[in-house]
């Protein structure tokens, strides 16, 4: 039997969440795939990568993440701080925003929010780029756009390196945090 290309470099992911459970006192463990890592989620008063570090004081305990969000105790410069995961629709450090309410995206790019980041980002439609779809982008190939003999300066800075990207044709912006299954609809 001929073994087909993919099954020879399939990616060997092991879920350690099913495996060897690595959470501590209750934590829910997370599989990331496509990352081969997990997280843990953490139960009220324990932090930590694997949820080992005893917090004395429960910063979650007030509830002071809103709109159905979740919030995550941590400890961070030896003190108690929580951070929270807001629900789809929501941004902002307490999840008390809605930054695509004011309709960001230009040229009917669809506005997306991401879990634990108070910004939004825009899903532009072919032709456009940029963080509100406001860049128009050229379907001519680079020599045409730029001419033949151009020499590309970096400054190394992602940015920078995403936005050449995008003029000379190549992917849009991606992100690695968890995104909602279904577009905003204010």
């Amino acid at each position: 039997m001929k073994e087909k290309l993919e099954d020879i470099y399939k990616p060997n992911l092991t879920d350690i969440c099913t495996v060897a459970n690595p959470c501590r006192n209750n934590g829910t463990c997370v599989f990331v795939w496509k990352k081969n890592t997990h997280y843990c989620k953490c139960q009220a008063g324990f932090t930590g990568t694997n949820c080992t570090e005893k917090i004395d004081f429960d910063p979650c305990a007030s509830n002071p993440c809103k709109n159905g969000a979740t919030c995550t105790a941590k400890v961070q410069k030896g003190k108690a701080t929580y951070e929270c995961y807001c629900a789809p629709g929501y941004g902002g450090p307490i999840c008390d925003q809605r930054p695509c309410d004011v309709n960001p995206c230009l040229h009917n790019g669809t506005c997306r929010t991401t879990a634990g980041f108070s910004s939004y980002f825009c899903d532009c439609k072919e032709g456009y780029g940029g963080k509100n779809c406001d860049i128009a982008i050229s379907k001519k190939p680079p020599e045409e756009r730029y001419g033949s003999k151009v020499l590309l300066v970096s400054s190394g800075k992602e940015e920078w390196i995403q936005q050449m990207k995008e003029r000379l044709g190549g992917k849009k912006k991606t992100t690695t945090a968890p995104v909602a299954d279904e577009p905003y609809k204010g």
